[in-house]
C-alpha cells in the first residue's frame, strides 16, 4: 500500500496505517486460529512511504504554482486543492 501524504503528515499517516493493519492481522489470526485450513504463514501487505512535497512554510517559494506547464508534483497543496475545486466547478470532473 502506498501512503502518499505531504511530508509533514507522513509520521501520523504511517502510524495510523501500521495500527490499522496490525489490528486487521490480529483479528484475522484470532478469528481463524482454530481452523485447520488456515495457514499461519500468509503474505502481509507492505506499507511504502511516498511523501509529496507540500511547499508550505519555509519552502513555499520552491513551488511552481505560477507556472502552468509545471508538473503536478511541483504545485503546492493549496494550488492542488484550488485546482480540484475548479475542475469540479467547470464539469471537467463529474461528481459521483
Amino acid at each position: 500500500i502506498y501512503i502518499i501524504p505531504s511530508e509533514f503528515n507522513m509520521p501520523r499517516a504511517l502510524y495510523i496505517f501500521q495500527e490499522v493493519m496490525a489490528h486487521f492481522y490480529r483479528s484475522l489470526d484470532e478469528h481463524y486460529k482454530d481452523s485447520p485450513e488456515w495457514g499461519k504463514a500468509y503474505p502481509k501487505l507492505e506499507l511504502v512511504e511516498a511523501p509529496a512535497a507540500s511547499f508550505c512554510g519555509s519552502n513555499a517559494e520552491l513551488s511552481a504554482d505560477s507556472d502552468p506547464n509545471a508538473p503536478l508534483e511541483r504545485y503546492s497543496l493549496a494550488r492542488r486543492a484550488m485546482d480540484e475545486l475548479r475542475y469540479m466547478g467547470d464539469g471537467e470532473v463529474e461528481r459521483g
